[in-house]
């Protein structure tokens, strides 16, 4: 009989995660993800995965868990641990920590393999990001794997190269589509989403802002600002800049819902 102990030591590190991905039990077992693996580090696998946007679905994201254990078991393979995470991986401010733990293991000799689905899943900061990475996994005689595209660093890393200046590139373009649909939308009247100006809103699934009446009108705007800044305790001041605070704005907004609008505020 195993004790409570031993089924603890028994349990994979990752498997909170692989359970919140959506996988049963059986899958998991099927999928050589439900006991930790063992053997030496030649033989085992550090797995990469990424999440970039919500429009990524978990069904998308369990496949590609399939489909690089399927590359992991017909080298002989074992996955050691799951790395997983959402976050944006081609902008410079963002870190990555999962990505950093998954490299950091390779590093550390606790396996010799680094694998991820796609090049873009790896990295969008171009050649340098990952040139410096294989220069250190080069130096410990390690990898990465990618399966979509079939690429092995340890036998085309100019390949691998050249595809992540490609997904750099594309990260580019992105951003730059990006800011051009909403410049499109301002053009066009359309609201771009988020919280909508003073004297604003957006009806849900109208993409659009559309006057408020009571709250409109440009030639009344400041005056209701000092007003309220006056009746809103610990919004009170002499400085101008408080005025374009949108949080304080939105604050200023809500608490006059909350009394009756302006003219109740004027009222007592």
């Amino acid at each position: 009989m195993v004790t409570f102990g031993e089924r603890m030591t028994m349990e994979r590190e990752d498997l909170p995660t692989l359970r919140a991905l959506g996988f049963e039990d059986d899958e998991l077992r099927e999928l050589g993800l439900w006991e930790p693996a063992t053997g030496e580090p030649i033989d085992l696998v550090e797995m990469y995965l990424r999440r970039s946007k919500k429009k990524d679905t978990l069904a998308a994201l369990r496949q590609q868990v399939r489909e690089m254990c399927h590359h992991t078991r017909s080298e002989n393979k074992q996955v050691r641990h799951l790395w997983f995470e959402q976050r944006s991986a081609s902008k410079a401010s963002v870190r990555r920590e999962e990505f950093e733990k998954a490299t950091a293991a390779v590093i550390a000799g606790l396996s010799k393999t680094l694998t991820v689905y796609k090049t873009s899943r790896l990295s969008r900061r171009g050649m340098g990001q990952v040139g410096l990475l294989l220069d250190e996994f080069d130096t410990r005689k390690a990898r990465i794997y990618v399966v979509a595209e079939r690429i092995d660093s340890s036998k085309s890393r100019m390949i691998l190269a050249t595809l992540s200046e490609q997904a750099r590139e594309q990260a580019a373009d992105i951003s730059h589509f990006a800011k051009l649909s909403v410049l499109a939308n301002k053009m066009e009247g359309k609201w771009n989403g988020g919280v909508a100006p003073y004297g604003l809103h957006s009806p849900k699934g109208s993409g659009k802002l559309f006057h408020l009446p009571k709250e409109y009108p440009t030639h009344a705007f400041f005056d209701k600002l000092e007003e309220l800044v006056d009746a809103v305790p610990g919004l009170d001041g002499n400085n101008g800049a408080i005025y374009t605070n949108a949080l304080v704005i939105g604050k200023i907004r809500a608490a006059a819902r909350r009394v009756g609008g302006v003219e109740q505020v004027r009222r007592t």
